[in-house]
């Protein structure tokens, strides 16, 4: 039996060295970049993979979808949770998480490839994901005219003064929309505030 352990900290590669030496006859292979993870996992000899998230979510979707794998995570926040689950992850767990739960993630991933995660943590990320349709339908609710026009310009790459200069208002009445926009959709930054946009189909997609 084989895994191979994508992480940037050498700890944590130890970590699961001794608990796969100690409850499974496996050789772990630690590696810290994708390329090497990857053609370790791609030579069909792996059983088993535990992944640093989100550092190396994105590339490794293809792979978790063949061999079971567990996500690693250093942070509670429920983000991480939600890129394990879109990934299609056998096991989440967080770094400081005692032995016993990693030796439940392992073997529920070895025999049913469903996922584990702690009850706290799924239940954080279900609120979250109401809270954020909550916001998301409240901020569609309440947009003015003038929101909408921002929003297409804004979907349009267009910076502050560009807008203010097209719709014939102060930048500074831009600015402080543009603010007000983001904090009504709980969203962090203006391309996340577009792809809202348009994915709520506030901004034609065709723009």
């Amino acid at each position: 039996m084989k895994a191979i352990v994508l992480h940037r900290h050498e700890i944590i590669h130890h970590g699961v060295k001794n608990i796969m030496s100690e409850h499974y006859d496996c050789d772990v292979i630690g590696c810290c970049n994708y390329s090497m993870a990857t053609s370790y996992a791609y030579s069909g000899s792996c059983n088993l993979m535990f992944i640093q998230v989100p550092e190396f979510t994105d590339n490794l979707k293809e792979i978790a979808v063949t061999i079971p794998t567990i996500c690693v995570s250093d942070s509670n926040k429920t983000d991480a949770l939600r890129d394990a689950i879109s990934m299609g992850a056998s096991g989440y767990l967080l770094e400081s998480d005692p032995i016993e739960e990693y030796i439940l993630a392992i073997r529920m991933a070895l025999e049913s490839g469903k996922l584990r995660a702690r009850a706290e943590d799924v239940k954080k990320l279900l609120e979250k994901i109401e809270y954020d349709k909550r916001v998301v339908i409240e901020a569609g609710s309440y947009l003015t005219d003038r929101d909408v026009e921002v929003l297409e310009l804004l979907s349009l790459g267009k910076s502050n003064r560009e807008i203010a200069r097209t719709l014939s208002i102060a930048h500074g009445t831009v600015r402080n929309r543009v603010i007000d926009l983001l904090r009504k959709t709980n969203k962090d930054n203006r391309t996340a505030l577009a792809i809202w946009a348009v994915t709520k189909g506030i901004v034609d997609s065709n723009i």
